[in-house]
């Protein structure tokens, strides 16, 4: 675990924005590279007109699932790779997808480990993760350095607004569970997973279903009861479960279908409260 600080200055009215990308799965047969594709290009034109807008990778970038694996399936394999591919099979997986995101490798905040890199760098003494840090730091033409944050991350904004600070904080995890068997599972589980975390907005990949929740929590300052803002969401995915002619993993297993897309987060310093408005929201195709 890992903890970021990262300082911002902005304006009151300016939007803060973070977007999650996270469980692409590049080389699965079941990858949704067309939704991929874009969901990049929907960041990139918010990138280019904001200059506080961000995205954090949340894992599971590769598949990372090779012929030694005891997973491993011919049919989830995708049909662009050959045959000699699997000598480099993770790191050819990792040059595409930093291809993909290679237009908006330059404000990517931070990396997240997933349980397909986790696993991979076990059995495998190669991480993925760290070539996609120096991937885009190789080719970037700003100052980009990619904070890896491990499986579970804080990052801590530092936002100062005309003299007025404050302090986000964004519980970050990859994740843990299923596909879960009823619709409110997802939900559920990121409530378990930062169950003894405090944070303002709580984020997490790995279930394939994209979810969100906002609570109020109570507390006292200067004898007045004051609201503070809570947001909960589960990130989506770029895996489908069924596709015509392949056999993805997620097949057999008594769960709906994937959630395509990623979460937005939004924080607009608000002068006439002295605070944040925020909001996360589900971005899905």
């Amino acid at each position: 675990m890992e903890i970021l600080k990262k300082k911002i200055a902005c304006n009151w009215g300016d939007d803060i924005t973070i977007f999650f990308l996270g469980d692409v799965h590049e080389g699965s047969a079941n990858h949704a590279e067309k939704e991929f594709n874009e969901s990049v290009d929907i960041i990139k034109q918010e990138l280019d007109k904001n200059p506080h807008a961000y995205w954090i990778g949340i894992g599971d970038y590769v598949d990372a699932i090779n012929h030694r694996d005891p997973r491993f399936n011919p049919l989830e394999l995708a049909r662009k790779y050959e045959f000699k591919d699997l000598a480099n099979l993770c790191a050819k997986q990792t040059e595409y997808f930093y291809d993909k995101i290679k237009s908006i490798s330059h404000r990517c905040l931070a990396l997240l480990y997933g349980n397909h890199e986790e696993s991979y760098v076990r059995h495998n003494a190669f991480d993925p993760v760290q070539l996609l840090q120096y991937l885009i730091m190789k080719d970037s033409n700003e100052e980009c350095s990619p904070f890896i944050l491990g499986y579970t991350g804080i990052i801590t904004l530092s936002i100062d607004v005309k003299g007025h600070r404050f302090k986000y904080d964004i519980a970050l995890s990859h994740g843990a569970g299923g596909g879960g068997f009823r619709e409110g599972y997802g939900i559920n589980k990121v409530h378990d997973v930062f169950r003894w975390y405090d944070a303002d907005c709580y984020v997490m990949g790995h279930i394939h279903r994209m979810m969100t929740d906002t609570q109020q929590r109570i507390y006292t300052q200067n004898e007045e009861l004051k609201r503070k803002r809570i947001l909960y969401g589960t990130n989506g995915c770029y895996m489908f479960k069924s596709s015509i002619g392949t056999r993805g993993y997620f097949e057999g297993k008594p769960s709906p279908e994937s959630s395509i897309g990623f979460l937005r987060l939004d924080i607009k310093p608000n002068k006439l409260r002295d605070r944040f408005d925020t909001k996360l929201t589900k971005i899905e195709f």
